[in-house]
C-alpha cells in the first residue's frame, strides 16, 4: 500500500463497518482553513477478503497508517465507526442466566422485557431525538459486524493507541475511537427550516458541500458521513451521554454510545 507524506493537524476517520471487508466504507478528512479537506477519498470495497480475519484487520490498520496522518505525536485524530460498541446489558444478563425449561421472568414474556433485551440506553436515546430506530445489535443481523467491530476496535487500540470514548471522559486524548450512526448523523445535519440561505458556520457549509457533491456508493456516503460526525463531535456538538443522567452512567459504560450530533445546516434533497 502506497504511503503517503506525513501530515500534521487534526483528523477525522470514518469507517461504515459491513460484515464483509469488500463492503466496508473509508475515509479521512482534515479542516484546513476553514475547508475540510479529504486525505482519502470515500472509498468502499478496498478489501478482497469476504470476512474479516487477522490479515484483512492488518490491512485496515496499514490502511490508515498509509495515510500518514500518525507521523506526528501531536496529530489529534477521532476515528468514528458505525458498529455497536457492546450489546443491552439485559440481554447480557438474562443469556448468563438463561436455562431452557428455566424461569424466564418478565424478561422474555413481555413487550417492554423484550425491548430492554434488544435496545440498549443509547439506541433509545436516538430514538428519542429522531424516532428513527436503529438496528438491534442482540437480535438483528448486525450481531456479526459487531463481533468484528470488537476484534478491529481492539487492534486499532493497541496498534495505533487509541483510546475508546464511551462517556465523553477522553476527550482531552489525541486518539479517540467512538461510536457513530450514519443516518442518524445524516438526520442530524438536515436542516429542519430548509432554508434557502447557507450556513453561516464554516464547517456547515462545507459539510453540505462535501454531501452534495457526492457520488458514490452507499458505503462510501456512509464512511463520509461518519468522518463528518468525528468533527461534530471533536467540536462538542453532540450529545453526551450525561444527559441520560447518573443512573445510566454504568450501563452506558458497558452498552456503549451512539454520538449524534445536535444542529441542522444540511441540504434536504440529501436523503431525498
Amino acid at each position: 500500500m502506497k504511503k503517503t507524506k506525513s501530515k500534521k493537524g487534526v483528523f477525522f476517520c470514518g469507517i461504515d463497518l459491513s460484515a464483509s471487508p469488500k463492503h466496508t466504507g473509508l475515509c479521512v478528512l482534515t479542516m484546513t482553513e476553514g475547508k475540510l479537506k479529504a486525505i482519502a477519498k470515500p472509498i468502499e470495497g478496498n478489501f478482497r477478503a469476504k470476512e474479516w480475519t487477522d490479515e484483512s484487520i492488518n490491512c485496515l490498520v496499514e490502511f490508515f497508517k498509509s495515510k500518514g496522518i500518525f507521523e506526528h505525536p501531536c496529530n489529534e485524530i477521532v476515528l468514528a465507526i458505525d458498529v455497536p460498541f457492546g450489546w443491552p446489558t439485559s440481554f447480557a444478563e438474562a443469556l448468563e442466566n438463561f436455562r431452557i425449561g428455566g424461569s424466564t421472568g418478565d424478561k422474555w414474556g413481555t413487550r417492554l422485557g423484550r425491548q430492554k433485551l434488544r435496545f440498549r440506553q443509547t439506541d433509545l436515546f436516538v430514538w428519542g431525538k429522531l424516532r428513527k430506530s436503529t438496528l438491534s445489535v442482540s437480535t438483528d443481523r448486525l450481531g456479526i459486524t459487531a463481533m468484528a467491530g470488537a476484534a478491529i476496535i481492539s487492534e486499532l487500540a493497541r496498534r495505533l493507541r487509541f483510546s475508546v470514548d464511551l462517556s465523553g471522559a477522553n476527550l482531552s486524548a489525541r486518539r479517540r475511537i467512538i461510536e457513530v450512526y450514519p443516518i442518524g448523523s445524516a438526520r442530524s445535519f438536515l436542516d429542519s427550516r430548509r432554508s434557502s440561505q447557507p450556513p453561516k458556520n464554516s464547517f456547515a457549509r462545507e459539510r453540505m458541500l462535501l454531501l452534495r457533491n457526492f457520488h458514490g456508493g452507499a458505503h462510501a456516503r456512509d464512511a463520509l458521513l461518519c468522518a463528518l460526525t468525528a468533527k461534530s463531535y471533536y467540536d462538542r456538538q453532540c450529545y453526551f451521554p450525561s444527559e441520560l443522567g447518573r443512573e445510566h452512567q454504568g450501563q452506558i459504560k458497558k452498552e456503549g454510545w451512539i454520538w449524534l450530533p445536535r444542529t441542522g445546516g444540511m441540504a434536504q434533497t440529501f436523503l431525498s
